[in-house]
């Protein structure tokens, strides 16, 4: 999967799940409270705020580690 991503690897994240991220974009899975639960997300940037480095990927985490959270709290997938 993280082949078609630029810069992508798996990368270590905040909250319960794994990440895919990239420069311009993310695969994320989130678990949640429920053993057998989980959110997707599916995360692409375009335009010049994109920074198509090797390093371009930290931006794009710092905004995965609060979104994600923020989200599934929101549905109640975790608490």
């Amino acid at each position: 999967m993280a082949d078609t991503y630029e810069y992508a690897a798996e990368r270590e994240v905040t909250f319960p799940g794994t990440a895919v991220i990239g420069s311009n974009r993310a695969v994320v899975q989130a678990l949640c409270t429920k053993r057998s639960a989980y959110m997707s997300f599916a995360v692409y940037l375009y335009g010049d705020r994109v920074e198509n480095t090797a390093a371009g990927y930290k931006k794009l985490q710092r905004f995965l580690d609060d979104f994600v959270p923020q989200v599934t709290k929101r549905f109640e997938c975790t608490k």
